[in-house]
């Protein structure tokens, strides 16, 4: 929504087809609206009209839109942002499957159709799964492709498998010539100034479940690589407009690893912010116990990930601690020209 709303504020954007799962164009557009809405963002006149619903699906070969708008479309775009996946940390890789390496794979043809077409890739930091504690790896450049890392996905969940998979098969079409971008996010947060999140994310609900109970899991070597979503957004369009940023990955993460925290140092700033009742940190064993007890809690559809233990006594949200820190060499390079997004607002300003 936040991409979409910079790219319609564009002036030299004309129009943006919007693939949308929908009926028909009436109720796509109006699903798109709504997003926007939800999120805050205000559209001109002149912008709305520039928006184009598709309804269709990635999942399928012709994207859904049937031959003739296929081949239309083909040929009418001159750029592609790819940001569609289904995430799920509940759900196995079979059910990711689809919608993120096989419509991954269907944009990628679809950009090599009739004219060829940029790819702008929205990856994850998933893709390397819990990397640091079965590797020991301690660093990753931007353009360090997953499969040296996939002792450490059988670990992880469905959708970090399925985000592997999908980059791989970017990478092999970036091997063979197409210019596609990749872009891996970190923890995205809400906007800096409007505040506006997405509550059901899993760190929403993390935090929503732990202001109930009042604790917090102690994860002390879990760290967080925290960004707001106007950063991403902004960062991700500045790369995209640079001719000779294809072909590479970017870690859209802080540029300065010092400023990346663990969880218990977020709860703390969050009990700095005003809390009446401050939260107090305990073991993740008696946190995950409390999760459970509550038939209410925000987290109780995660309960498999939070409590299946899947290395020792290590469950899939364990396993996330000792994640090595993420090279920002290609993003800092991409962003030189454009100071300000080099120097993002500080953790605990965004929580503020």
């Amino acid at each position: 929504a936040f991409l979409l709303a910079e790219l319609l504020a564009l002036p030299e954007t004309s129009a943006v087809a919007c693939l949308v799962r929908a009926n028909d164009e009436d109720t796509g557009l109006l699903r798109i609206k709504d997003t926007l809405k939800k999120y805050g963002l205000s559209l001109s006149p002149v912008q709305e009209e520039k928006i184009v619903a598709l309804p269709g699906d990635v999942a399928l070969s012709d994207l859904g839109l049937g031959w003739e708008q296929y081949q239309f479309y083909s040929a009418y775009a001159s750029v592609v942002f790819h940001l569609a996946a289904q995430v799920n940390f509940v759900q196995p890789y079979s059910t990711h499957r689809s919608p993120n390496v096989l419509g991954t794979l269907n944009m990628i043809r679809f950009c090599n159709n009739k004219r060829l077409k940029g790819l702008h890739y929205a990856s994850s930091i998933s893709a390397y799964g819990p990397t640091g504690l079965v590797t020991g790896a301690t660093h990753l450049a931007e353009d360090e492709k997953p499969a040296a890392h996939l002792a450490a996905l059988s670990y992880d969940t469905g959708y970090a498998q399925s985000q592997y998979v999908a980059e791989m098969v970017v990478w092999n079409a970036i091997e063979n010539g197409l210019p596609i971008t990749i872009y891996r996010p970190g923890y995205v947060l809400g906007h800096t100034k409007t505040g506006v999140v997405n509550p059901y994310d899993f760190f929403g609900r993390v935090v929503a479940s732990c202001m109930r109970m009042g604790s917090y899991p102690v994860l002390a070597s879990q760290r967080e690589d925290f960004v707001p979503v106007d950063f991403v957004a902004s960062a991700l369009l500045h790369i995209a407009s640079g001719r000779d940023n294809h072909g590479h990955a970017y870690n859209l993460v802080h540029v300065d690893p010092t400023t990346s925290i663990d969880l218990p140092t977020s709860f703390e700033i969050i009990n700095k912010i005003g809390l009446k009742t401050p939260m107090r940190g305990i073991a993740y064993s008696e946190w995950l116990n409390n999760v459970l007890k509550a038939s209410n809690d925000p987290l109780r559809p995660l309960a498999p990930m939070l409590e299946e233990k899947v290395l020792g006594n290590r469950t899939r949200w364990e396993m996330q601690q000792g994640m090595p820190v993420f090279g920002t060499e290609n993003l800092r390079r991409a962003l030189a020209t454009c100071p300000k997004l080099l120097q993002p607002p500080s953790i605990p300003s965004v929580f503020e």
